[in-house]
């Protein structure tokens, strides 16, 4: 599945993210990237856990950030051969990353405090 196109995009979108997070908190202890590939959209969320509270990053704030990175993530699917699919991207403040992948389930993983949810991926 990564290959030596998918590396360099996937390698980035983590990069980017790191950079996202520890510019708006230094004490996060993991953090979540969400993003879905639809009919050529894409939809991302994020979160990052600070001690016992979870975060939401705000979208609209970080338009910097969710901008290339819905660009990045349309690229990924592309290169992976996919019309529809998600990620999600799962790091630690140890700078060690998972990037997860669903084609089939497109409400897998969903990062939202709506509804009882904890901001965590469920």
């Amino acid at each position: 599945m990564i290959n030596n196109e998918t590396t360099p995009v996937v390698l980035e979108v983590a990069r980017l993210f790191v950079r996202l997070v520890q510019g708006t908190t230094s004490a996060w202890n993991k953090a979540y990237l969400r993003l879905q590939f639809e009919d050529g959209n894409t939809e991302a969320k994020g979160s990052y856990v600070a001690g016992n509270d979870v975060e939401i990053i705000d979208a609209i704030k970080n338009k910097v950030f969710f901008r290339p990175i819905g660009r990045l993530g349309g690229e990924l699917f592309s290169h992976l051969g996919k019309n529809a699919g998600l990620f999600l991207l799962t790091i630690n403040d140890q700078f060690e990353y998972e990037f997860q992948f669903e084609y089939a389930d497109m409400n897998r993983w969903g990062i939202s405090k709506l509804n009882g949810g904890t901001g965590i991926p469920s």
